[in-house]
């Protein structure tokens, strides 16, 4: 990962986080925690309760579920700049889907602490 500061990260012009301010970009600095996936590890699994938010900065995951014949579907594909997670995370539920890393990568996460 080029920058851990989220001011300096490019991935966050197109994310969600784009327009905050100055003081709140500090305040999820200071509670990010940067991950290291491998291809094929799980971030989070459907049904599982959720316990942070991610930030694609670099790579690429899958976003699936289980369909009825058991078989996964995959939703989307997930890449630099793409935020995920924060849906089940803010609301509580356990995680919808299963994400999956599609190659070696790293990803800061706002893991449960932060709210």
């Amino acid at each position: 990962m080029d920058s851990k500061d989220c001011k300096e990260c490019e991935a966050r012009k197109g994310s969600i986080f784009c327009d905050l301010q100055a003081n709140h970009l500090e305040a999820l600095d200071s509670q990010k925690v940067i991950n290291v996936y491998k291809k094929g590890q799980k971030l989070f699994q459907e049904g599982d309760p959720a316990i942070g938010i991610y930030c694609i900065h670099s790579g690429k995951i899958k976003l699936t579920k289980s369909g009825q014949d058991g078989n996964e579907v995959i939703i989307k594909i997930y890449h630099h700049g793409d935020v995920l997670g924060y849906r089940s995370f803010l609301s509580k539920e356990p995680c919808a889907a299963t994400a999956e890393a599609l190659e070696d990568w790293s990803v800061p996460s706002l893991v449960d602490r932060f709210c």
